[in-house]
């Protein structure tokens, strides 16, 4: 059993000699994006290319010299990654995933600073303790640090909307990083008809976590799929949010690129239409967080840089969402309504409230 004193004392001690902020694994245009001894999440719906993209950040971990849209490794230390999957067939499709890595980073496949393995062949109630187990064997092979990514978490237990197998693995994970010199990389799937991590093991993540990360494909004025993919940044705790990127997928080299101004330009163009309250909802979730409050002149702004609308137009559908209490869903997967204060002689503010069941 922990002793709470001791903690306390940890704690005290960690004040008194001088708070150490752990060093920048994964910096994005110069910002610390990605730190030691963190859980950090990349969430998307299938086929979003989630994979593709932890691909990326393998590489740039095992590189000095790879760098990707903006993403570049922070540090000039080896550092040790190992990718632990459990959907791909362990034939062709998880070794070609490997290659991948190994071919962006330059390295051969006998290289000590990358290891793998796949879970998908071993039985649900049985994968905690087989991570466990070869963590720990990872650990007692090198001094380096270590950066694990889990794909999918919630292969790794029977049920993600059981509570106790959430918190068994959420403690285990969090604990993990903070005595065994760990970093994290989480990939979940979202839910098929909100921009939310799946079940409770992904609301439960998602608090844990220091960065998520939420990739997906555009759509065009028709709601239609496009190919462009877009890399939003939904909750950084060191740096304020960044801008979101927007990738491609090239057939011909089967990997992610940097999407192209132009290819950019298209789909927002397309884009830009009346929007409905639907749509306004869901840009209101993405931009707004919890016990903040916000000028007409900020919401509107949001709104006119993705949809061509009137101000009369964003203030009626605002009052529509206001007067229905439109539930707003954003990233701690709490459910909203919108609100505005309006009082004499002071701007008018819209903030979010909690809805209480």
């Amino acid at each position: 059993m922990c002793d709470l004193i001791e903690i306390e004392q940890h704690i005290k001690d960690q004040i008194s000699n001088g708070i150490v902020i752990p060093n920048t694994l994964i910096e994005l245009n110069g910002l610390p994006l990605i730190n030691k001894c963190t859980i950090n999440i990349l969430q998307g719906k299938q086929g979003s290319h989630k994979s593709r993209l932890a691909e990326n950040i393998c590489s740039i971990l095992l590189s000095q010299t790879y760098e990707f849209a903006g993403l570049k490794k922070a540090c000039g230390e080896d550092i040790t990654v190992c990718y632990i999957d459990t959907e791909r067939n362990t034939v062709h499709e998880f070794p070609e995933a490997i290659e991948r890595i190994l071919s962006q980073s330059h390295l051969s496949i006998t290289s000590p600073l990358i290891r793998f393995s796949s879970v998908k062949k071993v039985l649900r109630k049985e994968r905690m303790d087989a991570i466990r187990n070869y963590i720990e064997g990872l650990r007692k092979g090198t001094l380096n640090h270590l950066f694990i990514v889990l794909d999918v978490l919630s292969d790794f237990i029977g049920d993600f909307n059981n509570v106790e197998q959430t918190m068994e693995l959420t403690d285990y994970l969090g604990n993990l990083i903070e005595d065994n010199d760990v970093t994290l990389l989480l990939v979940i799937h979202e839910n098929p008809f909100s921009d939310k991590a799946r079940g409770n093991l992904g609301t439960e993540s998602v608090n844990k976590a220091s960065t998520v990360m939420s990739i997906g494909f555009e759509k065009n004025r028709s709601q239609d799929t496009t190919d462009l993919i877009k890399l939003d940044f939904i909750k950084t705790r060191r740096i304020a949010k960044p801008s979101a990127l927007h990738l491609k997928f090239d057939d011909i080299q089967n990997s992610l690129r940097i999407a192209k101004e132009h290819e950019i330009k298209k789909v927002v163009a397309d884009r830009r239409l009346k929007a409905s309250t639907e749509q306004i909802v869901k840009t209101l979730g993405e931009f707004m967080i919890s016990g903040k409050e916000y000028t007409q002149k900020e919401v509107f702004s949001q709104i006119k840089a993705i949809y061509e609308c009137s101000d009369n137009t964003i203030r009626d559908r605002l009052d529509d969402i206001i007067k229905n209490k439109t539930t707003i869903k954003i990233a701690d997967g709490v459910d909203y309504y919108l609100d505005k204060n309006v009082n004499s002689g002071v701007k008018t503010v819209y903030l979010l409230k909690q809805k209480i069941n």
